[in-house]
């Protein structure tokens, strides 16, 4: 039987959260503009960054753990970098 690999779309979706919100703070602060109380309430209600990061870290190790090695984990992950970059580049140019 082939085993089904689980996503984790709903942790996806709180660090696309947590990151929006570090880029809404971020624009604010450089930009210099007021976002609508509403808005700054819903922000302040959690801090984006260690939540980022926190989930980030947790997907990482879920990642780590599926592969037979930490080198293998490096060598796949390199190659999908660099495979992305190449396509980011083709693009560019």
């Amino acid at each position: 039987m082939k085993e089904i690999e689980l996503k984790n779309n709903s942790i996806t979706l709180f660090r696309y959260i947590a990151a929006f919100q570090v880029v809404l703070g971020h624009a604010a602060a450089l930009l210099k503009i007021t976002f609508p109380e509403w808005m700054t309430q819903l922000s302040g209600l959690f801090q984006g960054v260690p939540l980022f990061f926190g989930l980030s870290g947790f997907l990482i190790w879920q990642s780590l753990e599926r592969n037979d090695s930490f080198k293998t984990y490096v060598k796949k992950e390199l190659s999908e970098s660099i495979r992305s970059c190449g396509w980011e580049l083709c693009f560019l140019c």
